[in-house]
């Protein structure tokens, strides 16, 4: 505790980075409107990421020097190793879908970030980017329809869906009392906001971000790769990740589209007469 409170006696907020494109719509936007809501909530995600990146930044874990972070398993642990070929991972605070620190600004810092997000908020905050007169990829017409105002979380969490739900309007409402409450500390606290089978409008995060245009930054995670086994071919049902049989099947017929591709690729990189 006593180094908690030394850091936030020490803290400035003018340290933050903020996108000034972000901070431009939050004070254009009237105060009270969906889109005020919105960017409002893109604000405290985004500051409890920077907060996160500078924190880890200080290099001061209270386990440095004891080997919790440090320690290796055995080589005959193959599943690890065959997981993490280069080793253990580099912080402990890891989200899982968010491990492309080689082209994120912070690096390992911001894979931090993003683990601070999910684990106060209830998920890495997530936005509708896509342009209202956009249309959806082909194969990708499920997509909850565009609101520029919808909240998204991602969760990695167990007994939470694994992927992208939008959250209901009363999650969204929740969330704003307790961020513009009078009180301090509110008196209830939401939060973690978890998806449950209620959120139904859910997105696969095996699908390319630029195509779903689910995301806060276009840099946060990379498409997945072509031959990478999708889990959505399996042929059991679960109603934590499927709440309901038609999206199962869609989904699954989906993973069998990327299946299919993958074979093509490989039949065309065996074929040396298409070299």
């Amino acid at each position: 505790m006593e180094k908690t409170r030394q850091l936030y006696a020490e803290f400035d907020p003018d340290s933050l980075f903020i996108d000034q494109k972000l901070i431009y719509e939050y004070q254009a936007a009237s105060p009270g409107s969906r889109a005020f809501q919105t960017r409002l909530i893109e604000l405290i995600a985004v500051t409890i990421h920077q907060i996160a990146v500078q924190v880890f930044k200080l290099d001061i874990g209270l386990h440095k020097d004891d080997g919790i972070a440090s320690w290796e398993p055995p080589k005959e642990n193959t599943m690890f190793w065959r997981r993490n070929p280069n080793g253990p991972p580099p912080t402990l605070f890891r989200h899982r879908l968010y491990r492309d620190y080689d082209q994120y600004p912070e690096g390992f810092a911001d894979g931090v970030g993003y683990w601070a997000e999910a684990r106060i908020l209830g998920g890495v905050a997530l936005f509708d980017r896509r342009m209202p007169e956009s249309n959806s990829p082909i194969g990708l017409e499920h997509l909850p329809s565009i609101d520029p105002d919808a909240i998204y979380f991602y969760s990695d969490r167990k007994r939470v869906t694994y992927r992208i739900y939008r959250l209901l309007d009363s999650q969204k409402q929740q969330l704003l009392d307790f961020l513009l409450s009078d009180e301090t500390p509110p008196a209830l606290c939401p939060l973690p906001i978890l998806g449950d089978d209620e959120n139904r409008q859910r997105v696969d995060p095996e699908e390319p971000i630029i195509d779903t245009g689910i995301y806060r930054d276009n840099w946060e995670r990379k498409p997945p790769a072509w031959d990478k086994p999708d889990g959505r071919v399996r042929d059991v049902k679960d109603t934590l990740n499927y709440p309901t049989m038609d999206d199962w099947k869609a989904s699954r017929s989906r993973g069998f589209r990327k299946k299919e591709e993958m074979f093509r690729r490989l039949e065309v990189d065996s074929d040396p007469e298409e070299q």
